[in-house]
Order: structure tokens, then sequence, then C-alpha cells
């Protein structure tokens, strides 16, 4: 059962009926047409040169990401291995293996038996991919926040360039009253001096 929302719709819209109306439409013409589809190709430019934008702006957050972690790696004493093509994975911090002899002494009885070395890759491998989320969150909120303050800049100037706008605009209304009242003067004062020499003939 259809759940009833309580709003009223009107009937399905049917294609063939949309261009009949556009094509008897006068405003529908090539113009029409031609500007319609100008706009979608820039609209599709402008989503490209955004996409581009985009791209670049995190490249370049990747990079100092990189370039920190190795800075932090170098003062640590580790060696910093990167990841896949195009930076998909996280650069992974490791320390140097321990060298191991090449051959041991087997253990004499008394002595307590072996414990094999356990390697701590992996927890720095958790730690250093918190790491790189730190810094990634961090660059990106330094950029959100450059993002804003430009929005507000804007938004104080688009505010004062509206307000002049709306100056200009009463100016304009102004003048053009004053021009009316000046063009009745001068055909009022046409008609006195024409009325005048009527009767001076």
């Amino acid at each position: 059962m259809a759940w009833d929302d309580g709003i009223e719709r009107g009937d399905a819209v049917d294609d063939d009926a949309l261009l009949a109306d556009a094509a008897e439409n006068p405003y529908f013409n090539d113009a029409f047409r031609e500007a319609l589809e100008d706009a979608r190709r820039r609209q599709s430019e402008e989503r490209m040169r955004n996409k581009a934008k985009i791209d670049d702006e995190v490249s370049q957050i990747m990079a100092k990401v990189r370039a920190e972690r190795a800075m932090r790696a170098a003062a640590m004493g580790q060696t910093v291995e990167e990841g896949g093509e195009g930076g998909s994975e996280p650069a992974k911090e490791t320390e140097p293996e321990p060298v191991t002899p090449a051959a041991e002494a087997p253990p004499t009885p008394s002595s307590p038996p072996q414990r094999p070395m356990v390697q701590s890759t992996p927890t720095q491998v958790v730690s250093g991919d918190s790491q790189f989320t730190d810094l990634l969150e961090r660059h990106i909120l330094e950029m959100t926040e450059t993002s804003k303050n430009n929005i507000a800049k804007l938004t104080n100037a688009k505010a004062a360039v509206e307000e002049s706008l709306a100056n200009e605009r009463v100016q304009l209304a102004r003048l053009e009253m004053l021009m009316d009242r000046v063009k009745k003067e001068s055909r009022y004062r046409r008609a006195d001096e024409a009325l005048r020499r009527r009767k001076q003939q």
C-alpha cells in the first residue's frame, strides 16, 4: 500500500507534450538552444576547473604531510616507506630490523630457553597512520579556516558593492526625474514663445 504524504501532485509529465509545447513556444528558438548549450558547456568547464583545483590542493597537502613525516622520522632515526602510486596509502615508518648472527651455538641444558624476538612494527605502523591522519586533518582545518575567512571578506565586499549599487540606482532615478522636469519646462517655454510670436503677427 502506497503511503500518502498529503501533498497534491499533478499528472505525470509527458516528454512528447513538453517537446510539443516547447516547439510552439516562440522563446524556445535556435538562439535559446545555443544559449542553453553554451551555459551547459561553461558549467562543465567550471566543474572540470574546480576538480583540477581540488586535486592540486590535495596533492599539495599530501606533499606537506609526507615532508613533515619524513622530518619526524629522521629526527627519531627511523626510515619512511612510501605507499603505492598516487599516494593512495599512507607512508609507513619502520625501524631497521635487528641483525641476528648467522649461526648460534646450541643452548646448553642449563641455559634457559630463548624467547623469540617480538617485532613492534605493527604498533609503529598504527602510530604512523595516526600521525598521518592528524597531520592531514590539521592541514585541511587550516585550509577550511582560510576558505571561511575568504568567504567572510567576499561577503563584506559584496555587501559594500550592493550598497553602492543601490545608491547609484537612487541617483539615476533622481537624474531621470530631473531630466523629465527639464524636458517639460523646455516644452512649456517653447509653447509660450510660439504663442507670443503668434500674437505679435
